[in-house]
């Protein structure tokens, strides 16, 4: 076979390149992920290839302790090496996050597909031992194979890519931020209200200890007994046995709404109701949810924590907020609550942000480009 006949191999019959996308259920109804909002966005905008979606991971309604887990990969790993066999050619565009569930599942899959020849592109989503500076021993060994394979990587930030470049020596490393769709936000504006004396404040995501949920409960309540008006909005699916649902309501009673798993026009609207997006996490990649929030003139008050100094600049278009921190939560809230004309900069600075410098249409292009650069040079091996 000559190259051009192996380069081709890889296509459609109608010249799209075919591509198996590795990432959690793209149906928002069970799975409440970045991850899979970035590979949606890819996948229902990205029209010049042919996408087959391999689910990888349980979501959010699935139950069952360790030994069902390992089951669950298992039958993954064998429908992986079915649809492997299956289509022989389709390069691979493998996304994962940097926590310990998903390094130890997925390092596996994407050695099986090196040892048979297949082209792989891994995207990282960020996650907690990307910039962790005491691994585990086993998370190292992982991560070390992983990176021994020589494969071009995605990172979401300059960041990322100078982490993994110092410390596993691995120099294909492309830095491609996450970009959110902006139809709907692109016909919205933010109507600034100075008689609105209630602030909308929306959490969105995962409800987990991790995304500094705690410290929400604290710093609202605070903020409700020093007689602040104020509503706050949880969207999105709880996890673990808290309970901070019920921590919420009976903390804060009427000034919380929790709004459920919302995507689609549900999510616009929610996005264009509120005035605050809050997400004080431990540790992120670059948050799908930050992005949108913004693109709807949301003032995000976040944490420092992964990529997201690369969007947000502090004072000029939303505070940052130590980790682990309610006190210089609430600090944020008055100051947006008591500065009117500061919000309101703000909030048109978030949404010029995002339409300045996170385009889909770009995105893509480049997506394609690496596409074409793998295929190119694996015709040449």
């Amino acid at each position: 076979m000559d190259k051009t006949s192996c380069y081709n191999t890889n296509m459609e019959a109608d010249g799209k390149i075919r591509v198996i996308i590795v990432s959690p259920s793209l149906d928002p109804k069970l799975n409440v992920s970045g991850v899979s909002s970035v590979v949606n966005l890819i996948v229902n905008c990205n029209k010049s290839v042919q996408y087959i979606h391999f689910q990888q991971g349980k979501t959010d309604t699935e139950r069952g302790g360790k030994l069902n887990r390992l089951k669950r990969i298992l039958e993954s790993y064998a429908s992986w090496k079915q649809l492997l066999k299956k289509d022989e050619n389709a390069l691979i565009h493998y996304n994962m996050s940097m926590d310990a569930k998903s390094i130890i599942r997925d390092v596996p899959f994407i050695r099986y597909a090196c040892r048979h020849k297949r082209s792989v592109l891994v995207h990282i989503h960020g996650g907690k031992y990307l910039f962790y500076t005491k691994r585990p021993l086993f998370i190292n060994v992982f991560l070390k194979e992983l990176f021994r394979l020589k494969l071009p990587v995605v990172v979401l930030s300059n960041e990322e890519k100078r982490t993994i470049q110092k410390e596993f020596q691995h120099n294909d490393v492309q830095v491609l931020p996450n970009v959110v769709d902006l139809r709907e936000a692109s016909s919205f504006t933010r109507e600034y209200s100075y008689s609105k004396k209630r602030l909308d404040i929306l959490f969105i995501g995962r409800i987990t200890e991790d995304k500094g949920i705690n410290y929400i409960i604290s710093a609202c309540k605070t903020l409700k007994e020093e007689g602040l008006n104020f509503i706050l909005h949880i969207a999105g699916k709880e996890q673990g046995k808290a309970d901070y649902i019920g921590q919420l309501k009976s903390a804060l009673g009427d000034s919380f709404l929790y709004e459920g798993i919302v995507f689609g026009k549900a999510k616009a609207e929610l996005l264009k109701q509120c005035d605050i997006f809050l997400l004080p996490s431990y540790y992120e990649g670059l948050p799908m949810s930050l992005l949108e929030a913004m693109s709807f003139a949301e003032v995000p008050i976040v944490t420092d924590v992964g990529s997201i100094n690369t969007v947000v600049k502090d004072k000029y278009n939303g505070l940052l907020v130590k980790v682990k921190d309610s006190q210089s939560i609430v600090e944020a809230v008055k100051l947006l609550i008591c500065k009117e004309d500061f919000r309101k900069n703000l909030s048109v600075n978030a949404q010029s942000t995002i339409f300045e410098k996170y385009n889909p249409d770009k995105y893509i292009n480049q997506i394609n480009d690496l596409y074409n650069r793998i295929l190119i040079e694996s015709r040449v091996k």
